[in-house]
């Protein structure tokens, strides 16, 4: 009698231990259908998280793209500036050489004491000859 006496207390404490275990399986389901959902909805956040991250990712190719095309403009119109410069310090060199080989004649002897202003309109026809005192007076 005491075996089964034994085996029967052994029982009753593996019955309470089952009993508790499913209590907790019983929390532990409850926890996961509420943890679930909110899985649900995390995942489709990183969805479109990876989504747009994909798109600008794109978008970012396309910015590479339009800055290495605008890079190859900027070197072919760097040769054009140059050659331009060039053109223009010809110009300026042959305008020098005139310049220096130049020469400024006076249509009378003396002081000049009055000139046209810069922009002012002069009647077409011969030098007009501005008044110059005479030489020693």
């Amino acid at each position: 009698m005491q075996a089964l006496t034994k085996q029967v207390k052994t029982l009753t404490t593996t019955k309470a231990t089952l009993v508790a275990a499913r209590a907790q399986l019983v929390t532990a389901i409850a926890t996961l259908k509420v943890a679930i959902p909110k899985l649900v909805r995390a995942l489709d956040t990183i969805a479109t998280g990876l989504a747009k991250a994909h798109d600008g990712l794109r978008k970012i190719a396309s910015g590479k793209a339009k800055l290495a095309d605008a890079r190859t403009q900027l070197r072919g119109l760097k040769s054009v500036a140059r050659v331009a410069a060039d053109a223009a310090k010809t110009g300026v060199a042959i305008s020098q050489t005139a310049r220096g080989r130049a020469v400024v004649t006076a249509p009378v002897d003396g002081v000049v004491v009055s000139m046209p202003d810069v922009g002012t309109l002069l009647a077409p026809g011969p030098r007009r000859r501005w008044s110059v005192p005479p030489r020693g007076g």
